[in-house]
């Protein structure tokens, strides 16, 4: 029985290795655009409100981290949508293509604090 444990304990790397790596958007700005570009020719429904769900939260976290912390990272304006901050997103990915391989959540950040700068006081 103790062989069988370490054999099937020794098997569990090289499986997971075996196994397809399902990318997510918010690996990459590349697996990004890849999911969720306006490019991607007939993004399904259920995939844009995954893409937009992500930006929603995403948004809603660094938006509440600044109410917390009082550090202003950007100052979006009042009424600006979901599908705005994605295209702004995006905008930013394909304009700095050599920052692709970032963390979507860098990029996005990055994308938001270009577009919606804080003032100085």
């Amino acid at each position: 029985m103790k062989q069988l444990m370490l054999g099937l304990l020794l098997c569990l790397p090289i499986m997971a290795l075996a196994q397809p790596q399902r990318h997510t958007p918010r690996d990459s700005g590349n697996d990004f655009l890849h999911d969720c570009g306006e490019q991607v020719p007939a993004l399904s429904d259920s995939d844009k409100v995954e893409c937009l769900m992500y930006i929603a939260g995403l948004y809603d976290g660094l938006t509440s981290f600044q109410d917390a912390s009082g550090i202003m990272l950007f100052d979006p304006p009042y009424g600006i949508t979901m599908g705005q901050v994605k295209k702004i997103a995006e905008k930013y990915m394909n304009d700095h293509p050599s920052s692709l391989h970032e963390w979507t959540a860098k990029l996005v950040l990055k994308a938001l604090m270009e577009a919606y700068p804080t003032k100085k006081r």
